[in-house]
C-alpha cells in the first residue's frame, strides 16, 4: 500500500507501467521483506518488466539512429559512427550483420581513399596512403599496396634529397659568382679612380709647365691666370 501510494498508482498491475524501475525504493525493499512469496515474485516481475522494456526501447533508439546514419549519407564518418552504435546492441534484430556491413564499407572507403592518393607525387601523400593501407590489413591487396607505398616513399625521399643537393650547389655557385663580380667591380672602380687621379695630375702638370713657359716669355698675366687655377700645386 505505501509503495503504491508513494508511486501514485491505483492498482498493483500498474506498477509495471512506471517509467523507471523502483527496486531502490525503501517501501519496495520493505515490501519484499514482509510480502508472501507470490507478492514478492510479482513485485520483482514488475521491476524486471520495466528494466527489460526500457532496455528494448534503448536498443530500438540506438538501432534507429544507426540505420538513419547509413541511410542518410555514405561517408566514412557516418559508417564509423553507425558501426559503433550497432556494436552497442549485439544480438538486437540484425544489428550484428549491419555492423559487419558497416565495417566492410569502412574498409572499402579507406581503401579507395588510399588508392586515390597513389596518383600524387608528395612524400606526405604517400605516407597518408601507407597509414590507411596499414589500418586495413588483409583487406583486398592492402598489404601489398602498403609495401609498394613504403618503396615509393623511399624513392621520393631520395629524389627530394637530390633536388635539395642540386639547389644548394646552384646557390653556392651563384654566391661565388656574385662574390667574383663584386671583387672585379671593386678593382675596376679603384682603377678608374687611379686613372682619374693620374689624368688630373698630368693636366695640372701640363698647365704648370705652360704657366712657367709664359712667365719666361714675359706673358705674366696669362701665367698668373693659369697658376691661379692650380690651387696648392
Amino acid at each position: 500500500g505505501k509503495l503504491m501510494a508513494e508511486l501514485e498508482v491505483r492498482q498493483e498491475e500498474m506498477l509495471k507501467d512506471l517509467p523507471e524501475p523502483f527496486d531502490q525504493n525503501r517501501n519496495y525493499q520493505k515490501a519484499l521483506r514482509f510480502a508472501d512469496e507470490e507478492l514478492a515474485s510479482a513485485l520483482k516481475g514488475y521491476v524486471a518488466h520495466i528494466s527489460d522494456r526500457n532496455e528494448q526501447e534503448r536498443k530500438a533508439a540506438v538501432y534507429r539512429k544507426a540505420a538513419a546514419l547509413i541511410k542518410k549519407t555514405e561517408t566514412l564518418e557516418a559508417y564509423r559512427e553507425a558501426a559503433g552504435l550497432f556494436s552497442e546492441i549485439p544480438g538486437y534484430r540484425d544489428a550484428d550483420i549491419l555492423r559487419l556491413e558497416c565495417e566492410e564499407k569502412i574498409k572499402d572507403l579507406v581503401y579507395g581513399s588510399a588508392k586515390s592518393k597513389l596518383r600524387g607525387s608528395l612524400v606526405s601523400t604517400f605516407e597518408e596512403a601507407l597509414e590507411q593501407f596499414e589500418s586495413i590489413p588483409g583487406w583486398k591487396d592492402a598489404d601489398e599496396q602498403a609495401v609498394l607505398c613504403g618503396i615509393k616513399i623511399e624513392e621520393l625521399k631520395k629524389e627530394e634529397e637530390e633536388r635539395k643537393r642540386r639547389k644548394e650547389e646552384a646557390e653556392r655557385a651563384e654566391a661565388k659568382k656574385k662574390k667574383k663580380f663584386l671583387i672585379l667591380a671593386a678593382v675596376l672602380a679603384c682603377a678608374c679612380v687611379a686613372a682619374i687621379v693620374a689624368v688630373s695630375k698630368i693636366v695640372t702638370a701640363n698647365r704648370y709647365q705652360k704657366a712657367v713657359s709664359l712667365m719666361e716669355a714675359g706673358e705674366y698675366d696669362e701665367a698668373i691666370e693659369l697658376l691661379g687655377g692650380l690651387g696648392d700645386y
